[in-house]
């Protein structure tokens, strides 16, 4: 799990002075902690991290793909949606 955790963070936080950490992103993806002050990094997750490794890391952490597709919709406008990226997600929660 430290290999894609690794990969994971180093392109959520890349971009900011202040980094997530591993728990504290999976928090933000489960809707267990409000993502208002990590919204960049949570932003940056869906944005920034090749899908094979989103999928990777959401596996490993056990985080439901529903909260997942929450997350996403909750943050992201519907102007600034990636349709293959969301279309990806919901797929992943009629799954589960």
């Amino acid at each position: 799990m430290a290999d894609i955790d690794a990969l994971v963070l180093n392109s959520v936080n890349a971009s900011w002075r202040r980094s997530i950490d591993a728990a504290t992103l999976v928090a933000c993806l489960r809707g267990a902690r409000e993502p208002a002050e990590w919204a960049d990094h949570v932003r940056a997750f869906f944005e920034d991290v090749p899908r094979e490794a989103l999928y990777r890391f959401v596996l490993a952490h056990e985080v439901p793909p529903g909260c997942l597709l929450a997350t996403y919709r909750a943050l992201v406008t519907p102007e600034e949606r990636h349709g293959g990226l969301e279309s990806w997600l919901a797929g992943l929660a009629d799954a589960a």
